[in-house]
């Protein structure tokens, strides 16, 4: 970027059907980029929903895209980024309410050295917990998540701050560092994980994700994958966080301590009812997936450069695992 400040703003919003909160979620879009002293167009990436998505918007740089079939959140936000006009991209789910000025707030906070920055991101009301202040972490045997403010709103950030990966369902990304990253992996399609797995292939190249917690947003959980079933939601969530595990290992420590206790998680998993069978039959589809994902991220690696390993990765975001944990910084 030859400038710290972004041009222009596309706000791309994958959807399948109309959702109950779609009309809420444009129409406070449409209000901020009004605001906005850089251009600024609404792209909605209908996923070939039963009925086609019709978006109630009077904004005059609004624009509907609809896939031929059903191709999941990161395929369909892939090709809305692709489509998209501007340098800054927010990336919006269609339960994703933004609170009033976080457009603003964000592109003023997108930095040079930044990949992504996100909301600070409540479930269901505005005070409701933080799903936005994230941390990756291994422990016995599987890659994981977390979310600083779910259990400790007191440790929450007041300053803009690093964290493992911005959530897919409200992120503002430089266009194009996302299309050289090669934006989310269809390992993971049709959803779950595919923002943990993208936020680490950024850092493992330099590129940072932060949160900007002036910048406010609700989520309001269960308005779309909610709706969908829920035991085959879980086995692919599950089936997910298996394959990613996988492909996010690299150099001898991570190696060991994935061994050490792999032998024993796999069983433990299927005896406690924690990964159902299905997700199984998923993981024996994709494995043939795997090295074409790794292919892919060494290739970008070997261009852009890696500034850091997985390990590093880990321990750079272990503090604020281990206050998730403890409750305490």
């Amino acid at each position: 970027m030859s400038d710290h400040s972004a041009t222009g703003v596309s706000v791309v919003i994958p959807v399948y059907g109309n959702t109950p909160t779609l009309s809420l979620v444009i129409e406070r879009v449409d209000a901020q980029l009004a605001q906005l002293q850089v251009p600024g167009e609404i792209v909605v990436v209908d996923d070939a929903s039963p009925s086609p998505v019709i978006p109630p918007s009077t904004h005059s740089k609004l624009r509907v895209l609809r896939n031929e079939e059903n191709l999941g959140f990161g395929a369909t936000a892939n090709l809305g980024v692709h489509a998209s006009d501007h340098d800054a991209v927010l990336l919006l789910n269609s339960d994703m309410v933004l609170q009033d000025g976080a457009v603003s707030v964000l592109l003023g906070a997108l930095a040079r050295e930044d990949f992504a920055v996100s909301p600070r991101i409540a479930i269901r009301e505005e005070e409701g917990p933080c799903e936005s202040v994230s941390y990756i972490y291994l422990r016995r045997g599987s890659f994981n998540v977390g979310h600083l403010g779910m259990a400790h709103a007191e440790l929450l950030p007041a300053e803009p701050t690093d964290i493992a990966y911005c959530c897919g369902g409200a992120m503002l990304v430089w266009r194009e560092r996302f299309e050289h990253l090669g934006g989310f992996s269809a390992l993971f399609s049709p959803y779950y994980w595919e923002d943990a797995d993208l936020g680490l292939r950024a850092w493992r190249v330099g590129l940072r994700s932060r949160v900007v917690p002036s910048a406010r947003a609700v989520h309001m959980h269960g308005q779309t994958i909610g709706r969908a079933d829920r035991v085959k939601v879980n086995a692919i969530r599950q089936a997910h966080r298996i394959l990613w595990t996988l492909v996010s290992l690299d150099g001898a420590r991570v190696w060991c301590r994935y061994l050490a206790w792999a032998p024993l998680r796999v069983p433990y998993d299927v005896l406690r009812g924690l990964v159902p069978a299905p997700s199984f039959k998923i993981i024996a589809v994709r494995l043939r997936e795997i090295p074409k994902h790794l292919s892919a991220r060494d290739s970008v690696e070997s261009v852009l450069g890696r500034a850091m390993t997985t390990h590093e990765v880990l321990c750079k975001f272990a503090p604020m695992a281990k206050a998730g944990r403890w409750g305490r910084l």
